[in-house]
């Protein structure tokens, strides 16, 4: 893996993070203040971003490449949308990963140091955490959906039984 320091203010890459829904929320200034507490990762394939048992700060933007992510070496997703978000729950819940990460081709990431928003000015720090906490609970919602409609489809096929 290889990564960059902190990032700094760079114009180029504020533009080209507009362009991610994700990041559709923030204005410049929050944009610039996010990448001074984020970093660009590039990851070989095959390798692991982030191992399941583990524990960590860290929260995944997808940039560009795929994800694969896998529970007791099982594959449960593969994530391939500029802007999809991993590593979250892990930061939400202050517990190890539940999942692993691993790169499916050459992937690159923006990472970002959720503890770190502590540090920002006090204004700053309540409007990240607002808009991060809304990002990850549409996210959550989402994935939640995907889980209940895949449990119904079982049901549907008798293979599950319920209480």
């Amino acid at each position: 893996m290889k990564e960059t320091t902190y990032l700094q203010e760079n114009n180029r890459l504020i533009d080209f993070l507009k362009k991610i829904p994700v990041f559709e929320p923030f204005d410049e200034t929050e944009l610039t203040n996010l990448l001074k507490i984020s970093k660009m990762k590039v990851y070989a394939s095959r390798e692991c971003i982030i191992r399941e048992g583990s524990m960590d700060s860290l929260i995944y933007f997808l940039v560009s490449g795929k994800v694969r992510i896998t529970k007791s070496r099982r594959d449960i997703a593969i994530l391939k949308r500029r802007g999809d978000i991993f590593g979250e729950m892990g930061v939400i819940s202050l517990a190890p990963r539940t999942a692993s990460a691993h790169a499916d081709g050459k992937t690159i990431c923006l990472t970002t140091d959720f503890y770190l928003i502590e540090n920002l000015a006090g204004e700053d720090r309540i409007l990240f955490g607002y808009v991060l906490y809304r990002i990850f609970s549409e996210i959550l919602v989402n994935r939640l959906k995907m889980t209940t409609d895949e449990l119904m489809r079982f049901k549907g096929k008798g293979s599950l039984k319920f209480w």
